[in-house]
């Protein structure tokens, strides 16, 4: 009996043995073939790099190179990905130089048909100057997932591409030049040829395509669609009856929502933005119940927002944004809407995206938003919404934007909002009615890369960046325009990140922090019509990287000293401070009234 315990326990030992053997096998350094490895090389020869992006493929091993990626057991390289990384929508012209640096160009060499393995290819975001698209393309057999999207590839897209028939994705969005229309022989026909399609054809103009919607409905597992910006013509039937993904945003659409759209009861995301939808939003959409993200914003549906839409509960994004919806108020976004905000909104225990700015909305926000546990973006400026800020806002532990600019909520900036909005990203409080000092829990945010934001447009050194939803490039703090007392904590100094500063348009108090030039990125620094006093610190001096300074009409003292960089700023930078004395600051400046321009805008008349 012992004896058959022991062979038991010896034949597992061995067992185990074999299997960290077989794994250590798996996790060692795989090398891709000889015929593989000079394939990318030949492919990096016909390429411009400028930013040499490359670099790493050298050395007799591809597997190790950037953007390849092989298999752990044979080596065959399996995916390739040469998408430009340093691609962005929102940059400044620094930024889009180093986009445009980043982008590889010249041409696609037909090596790339040694990679007889090969399921991804990425060649989105880069430049090749208007070529065409290889129609070797469509030898590459064993592709599932191809993206030429924005590479200012141009002319007819190769019918070869319908002979990639395990393809399951298929991006060539903006490939025509944003808008340069297909040739009315260009039918499509080649999609006829694939199957479990996910389609991404943004920006191409379909307007003078042949039968290209019979073609798209003949595919018979098609799951997702893309055709933003395709300028295309009203659509009376469609049979995507697989389809998960629709994307018909900005194409002009000029009707009601056509009733093929309710029958697409597999959809989880509906995008239909930036068109001219009229009328009521028809209650058959609520047989989307599926939905996740629905975003109709920039139409004009005139109806009232229906009750129905709390029924969908899988629901994270919603924008109805720019719309002509009124009556009372369910829920409402940028619309010409009023009313008090619901109580319903524990309903949308999943939605992470809200966008209600620019409405006619009133009265106070409900406590009853504290249920929306999962929201990371929440937009209720320009609004006339007052009174405090409930506490329950901070149960939003995900919460990264929240935009409160422009309406009239009084009372303190509440302490939790430095304290308990742990993720917190992007704040704006701009234009309320804020009174008190500003907590010292709001300078010690804790996310490394606070972003502070009220502006609808920035200006930033010789730049403005317009705001978005997401802004990576602005580390900005803006509380100007509410009734804010008391000093500048000295604390404040202390986000290290901030490149723009405004404090402007308050009631504050006392000296401008010692410490400010510790503040090493500044770019910007506004704390005009307050009442500042005592001598501008000369740390000021040290922020190399300040192109915009703005002291003006408070009770400063002392001297603005010529050898700083504080010389190099218009007088209107320093203008009413009748203490400052220095070359700026002679009697005419200090009594000077406000330019024109200040003016107007004082007056409205901008």
């Amino acid at each position: 009996m012992a004896s058959s315990k022991v062979l038991a326990l010896f034949f597992a030992l061995v067992f185990v043995a074999n299997i960290k053997f077989s794994l250590g096998t798996v996790d060692a350094t795989v090398f891709c073939t000889t015929r593989e490895r000079q394939a990318h090389l030949t492919l990096k020869q016909g390429l411009t790099d400028s930013k040499n992006r490359l670099s790493s493929w050298a050395g007799e091993n591809c597997c190790m190179w950037n953007g390849v990626r092989c298999d752990n057991k044979t080596g065959h390289v399996l995916e390739l990905d040469l998408r430009n990384p340093k691609y962005s929508y929102y940059t400044t012209n620094d930024d889009y130089e180093t986009n445009v640096m980043a982008q590889l160009g010249n041409e696609i060499n037909c090596s790339l048909l040694k990679l007889k393995h090969l399921k991804s290819l990425d060649l989105s975001l880069n430049d090749f100057n208007g070529t065409r698209i290889p129609e070797f393309i469509g030898s590459l057999q064993t592709l599932r997932y191809l993206n030429l999207a924005k590479a200012s590839f141009s002319g007819k897209i190769p019918h070869q591409v319908g002979n990639l028939s395990n393809i399951q994705y298929l991006n060539l969005g903006g490939i025509l030049g944003f808008g340069m229309p297909l040739s009315g022989d260009d039918h499509l026909q080649w999609l006829s040829h694939l199957s479990q399609l996910e389609l991404d054809l943004s920006a191409a103009n379909l307007s003078n395509a042949l039968h290209w919607l019979q073609v798209i409905n003949m595919l018979p597992s098609l799951l997702e669609l893309h055709l933003p910006r395709c300028q295309l013509p009203p659509l009376s039937y469609v049979n995507f009856t697989s389809l998960e993904i629709l994307d018909f945003s900005s194409n002009q659409f000029n009707f009601p929502l056509p009733q093929w759209l309710f029958s697409l009861t597999s959809l989880l995301k509906l995008r239909l933005g930036s068109n001219d939808f009229q009328g009521p939003v028809p209650h058959a959409l609520q047989n989307l119940t599926t939905l996740t993200v629905l975003d109709l914003y920039s139409n004009k549906f005139n109806s009232t927002i229906p009750s129905w839409l709390y029924g969908f509960k899988s629901l994270k994004y919603l924008d109805l944004s720019s719309n002509w919806f009124h009556g009372t108020i369910s829920a409402a976004i940028e619309n010409h809407l009023s009313g008090e905000l619901s109580q319903r909104w524990m309903q949308w225990t999943s939605l992470i995206l809200l966008r209600q700015e620019n409405n006619n909305l009133t009265g106070n926000i409900s406590s009853s938003m504290g249920f929306l546990r999962a929201i990371q973006s929440f937009h209720l400026r320009n609004n006339s919404l007052s009174g405090k800020l409930p506490p329950s806002l901070q149960n939003w532990a995900r919460l990264r934007t929240i935009d409160l600019g422009q309406d009239e909520f009084t009372e303190k900036i509440p302490v939790w909002m430095g304290k308990g909005l742990p993720d917190l990203l992007f704040l704006s409080l701009r234009s309320n009615k804020f009174n008190g000092e500003i907590p010292l829990e709001l300078c010690h945010l804790s996310s490394p890369q606070i972003r502070v934001i009220a502006r609808t447009m920035l200006v930033t050194k010789e730049a403005e960046r317009e705001y978005a939803n997401t802004l990576p490039l602005v580390t900005s703090m803006d509380l100007s325009e509410n009734n804010l007392s008391g000093e500048i904590p000295q604390e404040l100094t202390s986000l290290l990140g901030l490149r723009s500063l405004n404090l402007s348009n308050n009631n504050l108090s006392g000296e401008v922090p010692e410490k400010i030039g510790v503040m090493g990125f500044l770019e910007s620094l506004d704390l005009s019509r307050n009442h500042r006093a005592g001598i501008i610190p000369l740390s000021i001096s040290s922020l190399t990287f300040l192109g915009h300074l703005n002291l003006s009409y408070n009770n400063l003292s002392g001297k603005i000293l010529s050898s700083t960089q504080l010389q190099s700023f218009s007088v209107f930078s320093y203008i009413s401070n009748y203490g400052l004395c220095g070359p700026l600051c002679s009697k005419t400046v200090i009594q000077m009234k406000p330019p024109i321009w200040e003016i107007r805008m004082m007056m409205g008349l901008t």
